[in-house]
Formats: structure tokens, C-alpha cells, sequence
């Protein structure tokens, strides 16, 4: 009951930010700020050690996104708990992979949000950013597609029937508009762990969906979920 309050809760703040949704423009390959650049790596750098980002990252200035914030129009509704929203800060939000497995279907989406003046945008943290740092095992992506859905298979009623396909993703939703490169590279509709994981779906003959969330690092089943019924 909790999630579908906290569901119903984002879908309202979704509701309200699409009325007042901020210009949101790709920003062309070598013509970001290198202050935005540096700022970004420093931030990534205590997140993830200075070995993981030298040997796993990769950055993709291709996909870098600005945001122009709304500010203006913040300001003419008056104090609101939205005005302090990330949204209405002009920001860019810059992008690497992670790739310690050295393995493409093992590979993580990062999205760091940057303002203009190089500064981490307050309470909108960087996404797809284990803090491999202090827990090392957490960019350890042990767990293969195979192994996940073998996995799923015993966490369900579906046993070794059906078929079944497996998507490496960050475990957690952020919240970035018109951000084509991300789909498929978050999770989706359930925020499930700050983790990078596997998210699981099969269909055994004509019944139901099944969706399994398993962690990569770890094999721990998450969440297993049928649909129409809920968590098993």
C-alpha cells in the first residue's frame, strides 16, 4: 500500500512538472563547459574511487543534455515546495558508462545533473553511481543475464517453463526528462535499490507477466511480482 501511495505521489509531481516543464535541448558533442567536466569527474571520483573511474568509466559527451530551468515562472506562483525542484535550476547533465565487467550487457548508464556554475545540483544526485569507493563489491557485477533469470525462475510459480529476457539497469529511477539514451538503462515505475541489477520479465504460456528485480552484484532477489497479484 506504501509503494502505490509513493507511486501515486511521483505521478502527481510528474502531473505538475509537465504543466511547467523547462526547455530541454542536446547539447552539441565538444561544446560543454570543461568546468562541467571537472566537476562532474570529482563528483564521480568520490562516489566510485579513483581506480574504478581511471579502469571503468567512459565518458559519452555525445549524449549531454542542458535543462534551462523555469525560474521565472517559479517565481510568479509564489512559495511553493516546487520552486526548490531541480527542474527550475538551469543544469546540464553529463553522461559516462560504467563498464568494470568489461562485458556490454554488463554495462551501467551514469547521468550526472551539473548547474551552470559547475555545481552538483542540490538534492537531484547523480544516477546509476554505486559508491563502489567504500563498497567495492557493489561494482562487482557478478551476476550474468543467465544466472538472473535462473534466478527469477525459482523466486516464481513459473519454474523452468516459459520465456524470459533479462535487462541490466540501475535499480532506481531518476528523474530526467527527454533523455532518449536512458530507456532501458533505469528502472522503471518501482524504485528498487540504489544498485545496479537485473530486471527480469517472463511469460509462461498464456499467464500473467512475471517481473523479478535481481541484484548484480549480489544475486539477491529484490522484488518478484506477478501481474494482477502482486509481490510473491
Amino acid at each position: 500500500m506504501f509503494r502505490l501511495y509513493r507511486q501515486l505521489g511521483l505521478a502527481a509531481v510528474a502531473a505538475f512538472a509537465a504543466v511547467l516543464s523547462p526547455v530541454q535541448a542536446q547539447v552539441p558533442a565538444g561544446t560543454l563547459p570543461s568546468g562541467i567536466w571537472t566537476s562532474a569527474e570529482a563528483h564521480l571520483r568520490a562516489y566510485l574511487g579513483d581506480s574504478i573511474f581511471v579502469t571503468s568509466v567512459r565518458p559519452r559527451p555525445e549524449w549531454s543534455l542542458y535543462q534551462d530551468g523555469i525560474s521565472s515562472r517559479c517565481s510568479r506562483l509564489g512559495p511553493s515546495q516546487y520552486c526548490s525542484w531541480p527542474w527550475f535550476t538551469p543544469y546540464f547533465i553529463v553522461f559516462y558508462e560504467l563498464d568494470p565487467m568489461s562485458d556490454p550487457l554488463r554495462t551501467g548508464l551514469i547521468a550526472v545533473p551539473i548547474d551552470t556554475a559547475g555545481r552538483v545540483v542540490l538534492e537531484f544526485p547523480p544516477a546509476g553511481v554505486p559508491r563502489c569507493k567504500y563498497v567495492p563489491e557493489q561494482c562487482r557485477f557478478g551476476v550474468t543475464a543467465d544466472s538472473a533469470i535462473a534466478a527469477a525462475r525459482r523466486a516464481t510459480v513459473a519454474g523452468s517453463g516459459g520465456a524470459w529476457r533479462a535487462q541490466f539497469v540501475w535499480l532506481s529511477e531518476p528523474f530526467i526528462d527527454g533523455c532518449d539514451v536512458c530507456n532501458g538503462r533505469f528502472s522503471e515505475m518501482i524504485d528498487v535499490r540504489a544498485a545496479y541489477g537485473w530486471v527480469v520479465r517472463g511469460v509462461v504460456g498464456d499467464e500473467p507477466a512475471y517481473l523479478v528485480y535481481i541484484e548484480a552484484a549480489t544475486g539477491a532477489v529484490l522484488g518478484a511480482y506477478q501481474a494482477g497479484i502482486g509481490q510473491q
